[in-house]
């Protein structure tokens, strides 16, 4: 029976610890990488704190979870973990953990699409401005607005028959006087 209580532990410290590490990893990838997940404030963005507060939550109750196990191991009470104090710390940081995520996912996923809706709407309205009336007339009075860029020159520059040579840095003489 001490065995499976042992076993038990053992599984439930793995399990937390694994929670602890996944918590804290999306805490430093977020956290480093914010500047490109959020490029403008809205509603959305209330969600990643909100994700933050949850994961850093899930963590403290999971440092108090190992506490526990550790605690009952000591005092050679191993089932003691299980129940209690331990059993609340260790559903409580499962629960954020998973709202956490949760919470998370969902602020990636809304980025996601209004990044997506940004450049759509940028290229919607770049295409409304080249097929509109004023593009299309500016077309006609100026032919370079809708020419095509060429990366060899349609004109050379004149070449001037006499080569002149740069400027010289003052002599050495000259700084003497």
């Amino acid at each position: 029976m001490a065995s499976t209580d042992n076993d038990a532990a053992q599984i439930a410290l793995e399990y937390i610890k694994q929670i602890i590490t996944l918590s804290a990893g999306i805490l430093a990838l977020s956290g480093t990488f914010i500047e490109k997940l959020v490029k403008t404030i809205s509603y959305y963005t209330l969600l990643l704190p909100v994700a933050w507060i949850l994961l850093l939550v899930s963590i403290y109750f999971g440092l108090e979870t190992i506490s526990t196990i550790v605690k009952s191991k000591l005092d050679q009470d191993e089932n003691e973990w299980s129940k209690g104090h331990g059993l609340t710390c260790a559903s409580t940081c499962k629960r954020c953990f998973v709202a956490g995520i949760a919470i998370f996912l969902l602020f990636v996923g809304w980025t996601l699409v209004a990044q997506v809706g940004i450049s759509s709407a940028q290229a919607v309205q770049s295409r409304c401005a080249i097929n509109s009336p004023t593009a299309s007339s500016d077309s006609q009075t100026n032919p370079s607005k809708t020419a095509p860029i060429s990366p060899i020159p349609t004109s050379s520059p004149p070449r001037s028959s006499k080569i002149s040579k740069p400027p010289s840095p003052s002599s050495p003489k000259s700084l003497r006087k």
